[in-house]
């Protein structure tokens, strides 16, 4: 099976620094969603739309909005590209995606943009999902991460604050902890400012705030606690200003705001509580404006903003409640302006905004409603703009000075929350446009100025919210372009069939995450429980598995419970077996059916994630041990069944990750064996059940990463063959695809060998039945998958470009099906979803330019085509089959993200050996010659799943299946 027109691997390589070069390679493909290139179309398939479950419009949510060189920049949502960065220079036309710098909607390295900062031509900004500092000029190619010093990684990044040219930011530095960072836009280069706190511990800096071109930030340096600090952006130039509350206490400051070059903030320290302060940078002129309240209480300034020389702020003296005050910067200077609400009433002024002199402010005197104010710092002068809702509050807020007026989003009590201007009097303050007609609200999300165009988001309600622009008037008020166009998405997933139904979990924006059931038609298409009420909690289930005629599945059941649930397929037989406490955040997760019962992953506050069983009954669900004592997680995984045991891996404080095995009693809750002797890990991996024996790969810090055996006891537990001798791994890792898999009596697998490199091998449990298949050259393999009684497999390099091949388990029967090139651009692509219908593999392809298509092969060259849908059916995951469906969840830009399915052709009954559709006596002899030569059998019936054979549903085809095979074929009635 070798391919003699790839590459040899260099034998003087380190494999291991090889193959470390090549997992990388492979994981970057897994989390790029799944793909590959355009290959012939398959038209007879014809995918359709089962149901549009949630059918609320879709919001591509613009938000973050600033302005550079007159073109405004935001953050967007879209089923394709997922959130990334956008431009618009105020037309249809030119609103585009400025780059998708991690191809893929719901790839799990998209970029999420956020902190932009416009400095000059640069735009700067954070990336949630991928972490660091990128920059932009608004082009694709000019759209690159900031390279930090070598030896350094950066962890969350925030608070980016422009001062002149340079942006400072927090970050994880490395070993330094957090601490204060730099990127110069002039040099191109981002710097460590200062170590505040020197070593491993951090100094946390945070409240940063731009004064006259100096810093301040606050940060802890281990020894006064958290302080005032400023840095003119070097090393020597970062200092603490003063030490407020003297020791390693630290003082409470907040609210930084700059008045010319001087800096006020609210600060809480013991001696005068919360209270105004000002600093000039320097230890003398760091003081208590005013102690406006002379007790340790204060009076909480807040809501601080500068209009001019003058700080306005919200502020209580304890005699007059919460109103509006001002400084200049001196005791007797800090006064209230206007006790709006007279007596010891408070009106709130929140959201205090500066417009030409004049502060802007929402306001409530007594007995009336939350109005818009405005003050030009005298009590005359304060006075309310609008009575906008007459009746109630319009709550302002939302603030933001664009141009000379003022936007802010009110309620007039007929048309919802939409976008209101003023330019500060009665007649100059009115609604832009109401832009969801009537009394709902459009929920606009201010933005920016642009091109003399006003910038924001808004919901129209046909459209989902989108991004909207206005020249100031109604009628210039419009919906600039439908970013991410059609409904909303139900985002099918954990797609079941129990009893022939499609059972699976869907958001249809009323319910939240909740149990659906389907037919495959719309009719039959309907929400099967609301567990719980009203939109809850998302990821509401995560498994569900059939037992025993029985529908198992975790669920939410208050906003800090999860439960184990059970339905025999009605609304009235749905009950929840076990409620367990996990304090808002429980794993119930992983069922695996266990002879008449379940075990599973359960968690709870006491415990943590820790091994559980269930019968199905509340007294019958009990943990079966706390292997990690306390609440610490000893996290179970790959649970397999052999005979009477369940093993698993998990992790204990004194032995690492090890293999565990139960027999559904706490008493027989035990570790295996300490593979890989004391606290480190050997890491069980690829648990797979042959011929009443587990076979893993583990680690035992002597012989590398091999193949190992166990019948459940210490001295039953051994290495299988050392596949590369001495500690270099004859195999090798790869999470989150499967690398092993069981063909027959035989389990197929991966390794690597120590001459030809990556192999394909397999065996029967013995060192002796320990062989090679075959060579496969320099290419690692991954992503095993039987399909009938062949397996098929992936192998792939970044260069070349991935294969896929298909295997009987000997070398002349493992051949390469295609060669799947991929784009040189692309910097994603792989397959994935590997699905076995009936005999067939349908399975997923991303192209970085094409998106994610639907494909399948029988196994041959011409048989492996893409199964075309036009422009609908994008995206598809999830593959599930149920009677003669594919159901999948894909999109479109009509409906979203929603249910899909594909008409099979006709599957074969069980017993059905020949594989031509009908269950007789010309079965007989294709029966025995599966059961005693599998490799004959597969030569003869190459298209044909030997587990058609297992007729009394263990999942195995052995001896014990003949009794029933004759019952059934006699007449005697079937399992």
């Amino acid at each position: 099976m070798n391919d003699r027109s790839a590459p040899i691997m260099p034998r003087r390589v380190s494999r291991r620094a090889w193959l470390g070069r090549e997992l990388t390679v492979l994981w970057a493909a897994a989390l790029g969603a799944l793909g590959m290139a355009t290959e012939p179309v398959a038209r007879a398939d014809a995918p359709y739309l089962v149901a549009d479950i949630n059918t609320t419009p879709a919001s591509s949510g613009p938000r973050n909005l600033v302005t550079m060189n007159g073109v405004a920049y935001f953050v967007a949502m879209t089923e394709r590209f997922g959130v990334e960065l956008w431009r618009s220079d105020g037309t249809a036309a030119g609103t585009a995606l400025v780059v998708d710098r991690f191809v893929g909607p719901w790839h799990p390295r998209f970029s999420w943009p956020e902190n932009l900062t416009a400095v000059t031509d640069t735009l700067v900004f954070t990336t949630q999902r991928v972490g660091g500092l990128w920059t932009s000029d608004g082009t694709a190619q000019g759209t690159n991460r900031v390279t930090i010093p070598p030896g350094n990684n950066l962890g969350l990044i925030s608070e980016l604050e422009r001062v002149g040219p340079v942006v400072f930011f927090v970050a994880s530095f490395s070993r330094l902890g957090v601490e204060l960072l730099a990127y110069d836009t002039r040099t191109r280069t981002a710097y460590l400012v200062k170590d505040t706190q020197v070593g491993g511990a951090s100094g946390n800096p945070m409240n940063l705030a731009n004064v006259g071109g100096t810093l301040f930030f606050t940060a802890d340096d281990g020894t006064n606690g958290r302080e005032l600090w400023k840095s003119d952006g070097t090393q020597e130039g970062t200092v603490m200003v003063a030490d407020i509350e003297p020791g390693p206490a630290g003082s409470g400051i907040a609210e930084m705001t700059a008045v010319n070059s001087v800096l006020f903030f609210q600060c809480t320290e013991s001696t005068y509580g919360s209270e105004l302060w000002k600093s000039d940078g320097t230890p003398s002129g760091t003081a208590l404006v005013r102690d406006i309240v002379p007790s340790t209480g204060g009076s909480v300034p807040h809501d601080l903003e500068a209009a001019g020389a003058t700080l306005f702020f919200a502020a209580s003296d304890g005699v007059r409640g919460i109103e509006l005050w001002k400084s200049d910067g001196t005791e007797p200077g800090t006064v209230m302006v206007a006790d709006i609400a007279a007596g010891p009433a408070s009106s709130q002024p929140e959201h205090i905004t500066h417009m030409n002199g004049s502060v802007f402010f929402s306001a409530a005197p007594a007995n009336a409603g939350n109005d818009l104010w405005r003050s030009d710092g005298t009590a005359s002068g304060t006075q309310l703009v609008r009575d906008i809702n007459p009746i109630t509050s319009s709550n302002p807020h939302d603030l933001v000075v664009l141009g000379n007026e003022l936007y802010f989003v009110a309620n007039d009590g007929t048309s919802g929350d939409e976008v209101w201007v003023s330019d500060g009097t009665t007649a100059g303050t009115r609604r832009l446009h109401d832009i969801n007609p009537g009394s709902p609200s459009s929920e606009p999300i201010l933005g920016t100025m642009a091109a003399g165009l006003v910038f924001f988001g808004a919901d129209d309600g046909t459209h989902g919210s989108e991004l909207w622009v206005s020249d100031g008037t109604g009628t210039g008020t419009r919906l600039l372009t439908e970013i991410r166009p059609g409904t909303d998405s139900s985002a099918p997933h954990v797609l079941t069939d129990f009893g022939g139904v499609l059972y699976l979990v869907a958001n249809d924006a009323m319910n939240g995450d909740e149990l659906w059931r389907s037919d495959g038609t719309p009719s039959g298409t309907n929400l099967f429980l609301d567990v719980f009420p009203g939109p809850g909690r998302q990821s509401a289930t995560s498994s569900m598995i059939v037992l025993n005629d029985v529908l198992y599945f975790d669920h939410w059941v208050t906003l800090d419970t999860e439960g184990l649930f059970r339905t025999d397929g009605t609304p009235e037989g749905t009950v929840l077996v076990k409620e367990m406490s996990t304090g808002g955040a429980g794993s119930l997760a992983s069922l695996h059916a266990f002879n008449n019962s379940l075990v599973f992953v359960g968690s709870d506050p006491i415990n943590g994630d820790e091994p559980w069983i269930s019968d199905g009954t509340p007294t019958g669900t009990l943990l079966l041990r706390d292997i990690r004592a306390g609440s610490s997680d000893s996290r179970p995984a790959d649970f397999t069944v052999v005979d009477n045991l369940v093993f698993f891996s998990a992790r204990e404080d004194f032995t690492g990750i090890e293999l565990w095995r139960t027999d559904g009693t706490p008493q027989g809750t035990v570790l295996v064996k300490d593979v890989r002797q004391g606290f480190a890990s050997s890491n069980p991996s690829d648990l797979v059940e042959l011929k009443g024996t587990l076979l893993f790969f583990a680690d035992d810090d002597v012989h590398g990463r091999e193949l190992w055996r166990s019948n459940g006891t210490p001295q039953g537990t051994s290495l299988v063959t050392d596949l590369a001798p001495g500690p270099d791994d004859g195999l090798y890792f790869f999470g989150i695809f499967p690398m092993s898999v069981r063909l027959g009596n035989e389990l197929l697998f991966f390794g690597l060998d120590p001459i030809r490199g990556p192999t394909l091998w397999k065996t029967d449990g013995t060192a002796a039945g320990t062989v090679l298949v075959t060579d496969l050259g320099e290419e690692l393999g991954y992503n095993l998958k039987r399909v009938g009684n062949r397996l098929f497999f992936l192998t792939g390099l970044s260069a070349t470009g991935y294969k896929l091949w298909i295997s009987n388990g000997t070398a002349g029967g493992t051949t390469l099906i295609k060669h799947m090139s991929i784009p040189p651009s692309s910097p994603f692509s792989s397959i994935g979803n590997f699905t076995d219908a009936y005999g067939t593999l349908y399975f997923t392809i991303f192209d970085y330019f094409g998106g994610q298509t639907l494909w399948k092969s029988d196994g041959t060259t011409e048989g492996t085509v893409q199964i075309e849908a036009g422009p609908d059916a994008a995206n598809p995951s999830n593959l599930t089959v149920v009677g003669n469906r594919l159901f999948f969840s894909a999109s479109d830009t009509a409906t979203g993200n929603e249910l899909w399915a594909l008409d099979l052709p006709p599957a074969n009954p069980p017993g059905d050996l020949n594989c031509d559709g009908v269950f007789n006596g010309a079965d007989i002899d294709p029966f025995f010659l599966a059961l005693g030569d599998p490799p004959a059998y597969a030569a003869r019936f190459p298209n044909c799943d030997p587990l058609l054979g297992d007729m009394n549903n263990d999942g195995r085809f052995d001896g014990g299946d003949i009794d029933l095979f004759f019952q059934c074929l006699g007449g005697g009635g079937c399992p």
